[in-house]
């Protein structure tokens, strides 16, 4: 059962994914955010990293939309979107786990637009601009302090390995992955 820190969280990360107010996403919108994401780093979709973007965004939107989708209509609400995560995270933990390693690796490429290594705070408003955050200036500056954890003012690969672990796992409110995509 996902605790009540992480239906919020996860209530916060639906409602950026469904930055139209839909009321539910569906393969639609993980095509949008894939165009999007890959329009802010000037790729093409004949780009290489286009196919690794949206290869790796469609294998996302299949396992959410394989364990929530109950009434079978091609699209998940908020209540389904949870039952997903649910399901994933504590039914499927070790695989998820082992998934996951993969997954702040590949977002950390991603962000990391100039390729130096680290995640600077402008590729991080970037990031969160691109999938429709709605947060100002002063607001991402925040979260950026929180999840800079050695405060150099960058995210190394290491740091964003273990805020993303703990979005998705941590119980701790005052864990800093906790604000990798704004309070909730």
């Amino acid at each position: 059962m996902l605790t009540n820190l992480q239906k919020r969280k996860f209530t916060r990360l639906f409602e950026l994914y469904d930055s139209e107010n839909k009321g539910f996403i569906d393969r639609d919108t993980f095509t949008r955010l894939v165009k999007d994401l890959a329009l802010e780093r000037g790729w093409l979709y004949s780009d290489t990293e286009y196919d690794l973007l949206w290869n790796k965004w469609m294998n996302f939107w299949e396992t959410i939309y394989r364990y929530g989708d109950m009434d079978e209509n091609n699209r998940l609400t908020i209540s389904e979107f949870l039952i997903a995560f649910d399901y994933i995270i504590n039914e499927m933990k070790d695989s998820f786990e082992r998934v996951l390693i993969q997954v702040p690796y590949y977002l950390f490429q991603v962000h990391d637009t100039n390729q130096d290594g680290v995640i600077s705070k402008e590729e991080y408003k970037s990031f969160l601009t691109s999938i429709g955050s709605g947060l100002d200036e002063e607001t991402i500056d925040r979260l950026f302090l929180k999840i800079d954890l050695d405060g150099n003012k960058v995210i190394t690969k290491d740091e964003f390995n273990k805020i993303v672990h703990q979005f998705y796992f941590s119980d701790d409110e005052e864990d800093a992955g906790n604000y990798l995509y704004g309070r909730f």
